[in-house]
């Protein structure tokens, strides 16, 4: 693998700098404005603060990279921190969109708390395995110091074994980035389908839905831009033996602005959440499909709609929001 200049590796750090900084920056304005919503808080807007906390962490990591990496403990902390809070966020994400799923087929029949609890904990706990792994595995993996931060490496004999370093990439980053991305895009492909036909059965014009979602793909598209680029980076330095900087310039930029990314998605598709969590009634289940059918009748504005909203909300005081289509309390914003 041909070795960076200095001049290449000072803009590496100086992009993990601003990225950091920009993703830091950006979960706090997402705190501070889903923090802000009255409460009780509906779950999905507490499974985003959580999702948020792991970006936050995440973005923290790729702020301070330049400045442990000649620290062996502290690098090594980095390395592990940054491992967890990279796949919570992945896992917490596959989360949000099965909690939205799971509320809009099955409606109050689904135990949204627990889902909650359960995805919490269980994101907490896959994430620390697959953070602390490497040192059930010192034959094979460590921690330590790489181009892009600390992070797990390859040791002794295997740093320059080509199947072992694919290991590591793919057991570390490529297959939570790749299932994240299947599972959101399946999840969301299905909650569009069943609202087209829904729709369609009330004869209701596209055009009066189509925009609202597809921005309910917007949500892989992050995992998609912000991992598969830098897993493909990732490969090109095994297998072919040489680092493009262009390549790692997009790989950092991309990959270390999940935090950034995310914060733009959840926060900006959301119109204000207040009167949203006054209500605690939903309605849900075949029983009321009537009811819900004449709200979707009465006034579908997608568009300006947040499936993280409460679906019983009768009375928005906000024209915008007055009769929005909800199909459950859970959702991303």
């Amino acid at each position: 693998m041909s070795a960076h200049s200095s001049e290449e590796v000072l803009l590496i750090e100086i992009l993990n700098f601003v990225t950091g900084l920009l993703s830091v920056l950006a979960c706090i304005w997402l705190f501070k404005i889903c923090s802000s919503n009255p409460r009780p808080w509906p779950v999905s807007l507490k499974l985003i603060l959580v999702l948020t906390s792991a970006d936050f962490i995440y973005s923290l990591c790729n702020f301070v990279a330049a400045f442990d990496a000649n620290i062996p403990a502290l690098c090594t902390a980095e390395a592990i921190v940054r491992e967890w809070s990279l796949v919570a966020s992945l896992y917490w994400a596959c989360c949000i969109s099965l909690l939205t799923y799971k509320s809009f087929v099955h409606g109050s029949k689904f135990d949204q708390e627990g889902f909650y609890n359960k995805s919490v904990l269980s994101g907490a706990i896959i994430s620390l395995i697959l953070a602390v792994a490497p040192m059930f595995l010192k034959n094979r993996f460590s921690y330590g110091s790489r181009l892009f931060g600390c992070w797990v490496t390859t040791v002794g004999e295997y740093h320059h074994d080509k199947t072992v370093q694919l290991e590591l990439v793919m057991i570390f980053m490529g297959i939570p980035a790749i299932l994240s991305l299947l599972v959101t895009l399946v999840t969301y492909s299905k909650i569009a389908n069943k609202v087209d036909e829904l729709t369609r059965s009330l004869m209701i014009p596209n055009d009066l839905h189509n925009i609202g979602i597809r921005k309910l793909f917007w949500y892989p598209a992050v995992i998609f831009l912000s991992c598969i680029p830098a897993l493909i980076d990732n490969i090109i330095q095994i297998y072919f033996d040489f680092s493009l900087v262009s390549f790692n310039v997009v790989h950092v930029i991309l990959f270390h602005s999940l935090g950034f990314s995310n914060a733009l998605v959840y926060g900006l598709q959301r119109r204000r959440y207040n009167e949203t969590a006054r209500s605690s009634s939903v309605i849900y289940g075949s029983s009321e499909r009537t009811s819900v059918e004449r709200k979707i009748t009465e006034k579908i504005d997608l568009d300006c709609s947040d499936f993280a909203e409460d679906a019983a909300l009768r009375n928005h005081r906000n024209s915008c929001d007055e009769l929005l289509f909800r199909a459950s309390t859970a959702g991303p914003l």
